[in-house]
């Protein structure tokens, strides 16, 4: 899979490839790769460790975390945070304000947490915002213009698409203080 990657041409279906692997495989497929490659805003619901220490899981904490904000309900179910892979879970973890600057965002500590946005019926009061998702590509490999549907890619007009109108561009503008603030603010991680 690993070697095949660079032939994928339909990156946002590749959830689909990763369900019938083994944890063990998606682990290696996702050390291998990188987990910004594979992450699809648009399919995030479910289960994650991510480790704030390493760039690539930092921002998908942060892409989860200004959904969590910009989505209703409560979107991250069964959560909890520890320093370290060794260290106890600390008691009460809640997403707090300040996490949402990176000067506030720890630069270590692993995340544990499943996230929920209510599937696709409003389960728990809980509405995927699929145009600040599709906005969330701007960070990943799949790219909004990759998404829009193959019988339409076909029209002579195709190659003629203003990006800058497609819903997640727009959507990145009128949010432009999030974006700047916190989603493509540089880090320093320290180096362990």
């Amino acid at each position: 899979i690993v070697s095949l990657f660079h032939n994928v041409i339909d990156i946002y279906n590749f959830d689909l490839v990763l369900r019938i692997l083994s944890s063990y495989e998606i682990a290696s497929i996702y050390c291998r790769i990188g987990v910004l490659h594979l992450f699809n805003p648009l399919r995030c619901d479910g289960p994650y460790e991510l480790d704030l220490s390493k760039y690539e899981e930092r921002m998908v904490f942060k892409m989860l975390s200004i959904l969590a904000v910009v989505e209703p309900g409560d979107n991250f179910v069964d959560k909890s945070f520890r320093w370290s892979y060794e260290s106890d879970y600390l008691p009460g973890f809640e997403l707090v304000q300040s996490w949402l600057t990176d000067e506030g965002l720890p630069n270590r500590g692993i995340v544990n947490l499943t996230y929920f946005s209510g599937n696709g019926n409003g389960d728990k009061g809980c509405k995927p915002d699929i145009n600040f998702r599709r906005s969330l590509f701007n960070l990943v490999l799949i790219k909004e213009i990759d998404i829009i549907p193959e019988d339409q890619r076909t029209d002579a007009n195709f190659n003629d698409i203003d990006t800058s109108k497609l819903p997640g561009i727009q959507c990145m503008i009128r949010n432009l203080d999030q974006w700047k603030n916190f989603l493509i603010s540089p880090v320093k991680l320290k180096k362990s």
